[in-house]
């Protein structure tokens, strides 16, 4: 007995020297071998291409989605999956006219996803984890994820603002609106903000062209009569020219006859004796046909060639040039004066018209696109363009700034006066000659900047018939208090 016990205890002893020798080896001579093998049990990594490449906005905020999930997972093993992208667009999406819409195939056939398209198909990356084993086999049954790798995607960055542009937009949905909003840097005449309405889905667009396809119009870049805003024009030209002056004394009795035919003011009873600020900021029209008939039509058409009417401003897709032609005769420059006739202006050249203003005469380039973006959101290539020139003096532009403040706290523009801000602005109606059910179609405008004091903003509203300038001016005055609000 006393025998077998110590063979008992021998293999035992054995045993637990074997087993000690077993976790030395472990602990230390395979140590390298082990970690590696547990580690391959956590979650294994596919970085996977994306569609499409990135649209930020200038803080590189994302105008467009990429992120992913997962469509259907088949096989035991998880050999088999299936991935997919979100979609690109959502009922959240800003900037839709500007930014357009991708095809089934995912190519860019309208918009700054057509104009880039080369660049950003195919452009970025997302990340596949799954538990695995040693065997980087999927364990069943056990989640995986699909996101981007943590790092901002390649693609292009806009100039655009995204808090500016979502307080423009849900302003012009606020008052129901058909028309545009562009905001520009009065600085650097950046473009902040282009809202066009009425909207559409970039997921549903063949809805819109089978119903004729005015949503997809970005009214933001479509001319139209420009009316009475297009008095800045006719005033610079008129000082410039020494063709009056701040202080002269004009009178207007309602109507004017021009080589017989009667061209009436926007009062019917006459504004009588007033003097240049004056009318400008009341809308006179009778003031503005004397005054471009002193002045003369080649030199109104001259300045509206230098505030850029009748060019293009950005090239982009579907924007017109405007029309800057006056006319030969007495009754055409009566008409230019105030915006009637053969004059057209976008919204964004009557923007880009207020931040010359704002900017002491001084017009500079526009950019909507500053650059393209490599990993990692990362510089690629830089597509931002500078330049600027004087195209009329700093003592006219001041002369202007001040009549468009007098405008907003004395005048057609006194909706928009805030007390804060500042706004100087000038309306405008613009009358079509279309018929829309019993009534003349008339748009309403209204342009300016703010605050007075070193201007920050210069900003365009159009309301397609909207009847007057008052209502634009309300639409640019909520536009502009939530931009302040933004810091």
């Amino acid at each position: 007995m006393e025998k077998r016990s110590k063979t008992v205890f021998k293999i035992i002893a054995v045993s637990f020297v074997l087993l000690i020798a077993v976790m030395l080896k472990i602990i230390v001579a395979d140590k390298t071998e082990y970690t590696l093998a547990a580690a391959g049990q956590h979650l294994e990594k596919t970085k996977v291409k994306i569609y499409r490449g990135m649209i930020y906005d200038r803080n590189l905020i994302p105008l467009v989605d990429c992120r992913s999930y997962i469509l259907t997972v088949n096989g035991k093993d998880g050999g088999g999956m299936r991935y997919n992208i979100t979609k690109r667009y959502d009922d959240r999406s800003l900037a839709r006219h500007l930014i357009g819409y991708v095809d089934s195939k995912n190519d860019g056939v309208s918009g700054l996803e057509k104009r880039f398209n080369d660049y950003l198909s195919g452009a970025g990356s997302y990340v596949i984890s799954e538990i695995s084993d040693v065997n980087r086999k999927r364990i069943k049954n056990l989640p995986e994820t699909v996101k981007n790798d943590g790092s901002r995607q390649s693609g292009i960055c806009l100039t655009l603002d995204y808090h500016i542009q979502r307080a423009a937009e849900s302003i012009l949905d606020k008052y129901k609106a058909n028309g545009a909003a562009v905001c520009l840097d009065a600085e650097n005449f950046d473009v902040l903000a282009m809202a066009s309405r009425p909207d559409f889905d970039q997921n549903n667009v063949e809805n819109y062209i089978n119903g004729g396809g005015s949503e997809l119009i970005n009214r933001a870049v479509s001319e139209y009569n420009a009316g009475s805003i297009f008095k800045i024009v006719t005033a610079a030209a008129a000082l410039e020219n020494n063709a009056v002056k701040g202080g002269d004394i004009f009178y207007c009795g309602g109507f004017e006859n021009i080589d017989g035919i009667d061209f009436v003011c926007n009062k019917n009873d006459g504004h009588k004796e007033l003097n240049f600020y004056e009318a400008f900021a009341k809308s006179c029209n009778v003031c503005f046909y004397d005054t471009a008939i002193l002045t003369g039509a080649d030199r109104l058409y001259d300045m509206a060639k230098k505030f850029g009417l009748g060019q293009n401003v950005l090239g982009i897709e579907g924007e017109r040039a405007g029309n800057a032609d006056i006319g030969a005769t007495r009754c055409d420059i009566a008409n230019a004066a105030i915006g009637q006739g053969k004059i057209l202006i976008t919204p964004l050249q009557a923007a880009r018209m207020a931040a010359v203003i704002a900017n002491g005469g001084v017009m500079k380039n526009v950019n909507i696109v500053k650059n393209e973006l490599g990993s990692d959101a990362l510089l690629e290539k830089d597509l931002y363009s500078t330049s600027e020139k004087r195209i009329i003096s700093k003592e006219t532009a001041e002369k202007i700034k001040d009549m468009m403040y007098i405008a907003v706290s004395d005048g057609t523009g006194r909706v928009a006066y805030h007390k804060k801000l500042k706004i100087c602005g000038k309306t405008g109606s613009a009358q079509t000659g279309w018929k829309t059910g019993e009534s003349f179609m008339v748009h309403g405008w209204f342009v300016g900047f703010f605050p007075y004091n070193n201007p920050r903003y210069a900003m365009a509203v159009f309301l397609e018939n909207g009847q007057s300038g008052a209502q634009a001016a309300k639409v640019f005055s909520d536009i502009a208090k939530e931009i302040s609000t933004l810091g």
